[in-house]
């Protein structure tokens, strides 16, 4: 093949990568098939051999984005849906080190847009990264790295708070999964509710009488008839008994 051919096949290439590359997934782009003498004369038009389409097989799936944990019964971790036509599987990667050279843990494959861990110990700081793979084995970039501290057991000369207390949820910002937690020094009558910033009531996550003790409550970003509510900024606001607090939270999609 002369220089010319080659010359032109790179240039080919670049244009048919250019026009797929703007789309998800696999595409379907035209090719041209000339004879050497046509590069050598540069008469692409009468030596035209062949007119097709051919399929482009080598794009990634689109990094996966959203990755987020709670805990409720284990570590439940969610994130976005990849919606590419070829999209197989994702991979969850999880160790003790943000480098993920340990091996510690097997990869964990999934097709669901959320995992349950329930493998860790008290104490832990666990990480997560997330890829995408596709029908034809091409894998995406790896999402970012999530970071989440398993806190389980709390000293027994402090099961009783000593004061009422509302915490910042984690995590945050979140999507769509996150935790909140809040202390109770005494028996009360709990109610915990999440408005918009208009000051519209969007969920109720607790009204029932707790003991006293260290509680949490997760939400799910859906609003009191479970649907989805959209991205933005949150308040949730506790009442217990006289005690009333409340913060902010960022809802990310």
């Amino acid at each position: 093949m002369n220089y010319a051919m080659n010359n032109f096949y790179f240039w080919k290439y670049k244009l048919i990568h250019s026009i797929c590359s703007i789309i998800k997934g696999d595409c379907i782009a035209p090719y041209f098939l000339y004879t050497d003498t046509d590069f050598v004369n540069h008469d692409y038009d009468s030596n035209l051999l062949r007119i097709g389409t051919i399929t482009i097989i080598n794009l990634p799936p689109s990094t996966p984005t959203g990755l987020s944990a709670g805990f409720n019964e284990g570590i439940f971790l969610t994130w976005n849906e990849n919606n590419e036509d070829d999209f197989s599987h994702y991979v969850l990667d999880k160790d003790t080190d943000d480098s993920f050279q340990s091996g510690q843990y097997p990869s964990i494959i999934t097709t669901k847009t959320s995992y349950l861990d329930t493998v860790y110990e008290d104490g832990q700081v666990l990480y997560y990264r997330l890829s995408a793979v596709d029908s034809a084995g091409n894998v995406s970039d790896f999402s970012e790295t999530l970071s989440f501290e398993v806190v389980l057991s709390v000293n027994e000369e402090n099961m009783i708070p000593d004061v009422f207390a509302l915490h910042q949820n984690y995590p945050n910002p979140f999507n769509p999964v996150t935790t909140l937690r809040y202390d109770l020094p005494e028996n009360d009558h709990v109610n915990i509710t999440i408005y918009d910033m208009l000051g519209r009531q969007v969920k109720t996550l607790v009204n029932q009488t707790h003991d006293a003790g260290y509680r949490s409550v997760i939400w799910d970003a859906t609003n009191d008839y479970g649907k989805p509510v959209s991205a933005g900024i949150y308040l949730y606001q506790i009442q217990a008994g006289e005690y009333m607090q409340t913060k902010k939270m960022v809802l990310l999609k």
